[in-house]
C-alpha cells in the first residue's frame, strides 16, 4: 500500500461531525458541517481534510487532534 493510499485511508477512517471545517488539498475549497452523513467528502476527486471545528467565537486557531 503506497503512502497515499495510506493517508487516505486514515482520513476516511476519522469521523466527520457537525462544525468541522474541511479544505481540499488540491483548490483550497473550504467546508463547514451542519449536519453529519456517513463517509469522507471529496472534491477534486481527493478525500478533503478536517482542518478544525468551528466555534461560536469563530474557527478554533487549533487544529483538532486525534
Amino acid at each position: 500500500m503506497g503512502i497515499r493510499n495510506y493517508l487516505s485511508k486514515i482520513q476516511e477512517e476519522k469521523e466527520i461531525n457537525k462544525s468541522d471545517r474541511l479544505r481540499c488539498k488540491v483548490c483550497g475549497r473550504e467546508v463547514t458541517i451542519i449536519k453529519a452523513g456517513k463517509g469522507p467528502l471529496v472534491c477534486c476527486g481527493e478525500n478533503m481534510t478536517i482542518m478544525g471545528r468551528v466555534v461560536e467565537t469563530g474557527v478554533s486557531k487549533h487544529p483538532m487532534r486525534s
